[in-house]
């Protein structure tokens, strides 16, 4: 069972990931659309309509090797890095689970963001392919966009 912070089921909080929210996490509120109306002759605005349109979500940490020597870890960053980039398809929404006690949730509670679009990895280049810093760019897709808290019994 996962204990941090899951991908499309691949884990980012160990085993050489070290990844955090950023943004767009359980306290983040998600984007709206919409817009207020003109009422004529009168000041200011009437409320329109709004609706949860999307979130942003980003995770920010390091892909790193392992091993006895500089080829082993290599070999190791690239497999891992890889195995992220294959997570991060456009073409395919993914799931981001959170589990406790991330984000405040509690042990055995779980906060999963369905269809999520991977959109992009920035950061710089790797450290003697052997380490790199990135952020992870997703936007959740989803309707609505929202976080779902599953809490343990």
């Amino acid at each position: 069972m996962a204990n941090g912070i899951t991908i499309g089921g691949l884990e980012l909080t160990e085993n050489g990931y070290y990844f955090e929210i950023i943004q767009g996490g359980l306290d983040d509120i998600p984007e709206y659309r919409g817009e207020d109306d003109v009422v004529p002759e009168a000041a200011g605005m009437a409320a329109g309509l709004w609706t949860k349109h999307r979130r942003i979500l980003k995770l920010h940490g390091t892909v790193e090797g392992s091993g006895a020597t500089q080829a082993l870890r290599r070999v190791s960053y690239r497999s891992r890095f890889d195995a992220l980039v294959a997570k991060m398809d456009v073409a395919t929404p993914i799931d981001v689970v959170v589990y406790g006690p991330r984000e405040g949730l509690g042990a055995g509670d779980t906060a999963t963001l369905a269809d999520c679009r991977p959109q992009r990895i920035i950061g710089p280049a790797s450290t003697g392919d052997e380490i790199r810093e990135v952020t992870l760019e997703l936007v959740c897709i989803g309707s609505p966009p929202d976080w779902l808290v599953d809490i343990a019994s």
